[in-house]
């Protein structure tokens, strides 16, 4: 990253953060309530669906800029209630929430990548050393270490 592209990053940032400020000095207390059980629903949409995998940082960064989102001022506004209201839909709204924010994304990549290798060693201690070092001399070592990988990962999430 060049200076001049840190100094766009910087300048995003603190746009976002004064508008967010901006915002919730002029909602009214009624809906500051509103917003607070918006808030405490997406916090645990987005526990529900990512877990441990969400850095708490961020989680905390898309729970704050809700006051951004369309979708939120209608509702607390007194407007259509564009929120969801089963547990599946605030599920698909975190979900939704998370794919908009780029840090979310660099953070579950990172816990997916530290997964991986703590699945990829267990694995390999499990293994027998004869059939490690025959998978190995086949080629397919790093094959069968990331099917291992997508079935633990397929079945902590239920499928």
């Amino acid at each position: 990253m060049t200076q001049q592209s840190i100094q766009i990053q910087i300048d995003r940032e603190k746009d976002r953060q004064s508008r967010i400020d901006a915002q919730l000095a002029v909602t009214p207390k009624h809906q500051l309530k509103r917003l607070d059980a918006v808030r405490r629903q997406a916090e645990l949409a987005l526990a529900r669906v990512y877990g441990h995998r969400l850095d708490a940082r961020v989680s905390a960064r898309i729970v704050d800029g809700l006051i951004l989102s369309p979708e939120v001022l209608c509702t607390i506004g007194g407007g259509v209630n564009e929120l969801p209201t089963t547990v599946q839909g605030w599920d698909s709204f975190a979900s939704e929430l998370a794919e908009r924010e780029p840090l979310a994304k660099l953070s579950l990549d990172h816990s997916d990548a530290q997964l991986k290798e703590d699945i990829r060693q267990s694995t390999l201690a499990a293994m027998r050393p004869t059939e490690r070092l025959k998978l190995a001399r086949a080629g397919t070592l790093d094959s069968h270490l990331d099917g291992v990988f997508q079935s633990q990962i397929e079945s902590r999430a239920g499928l």
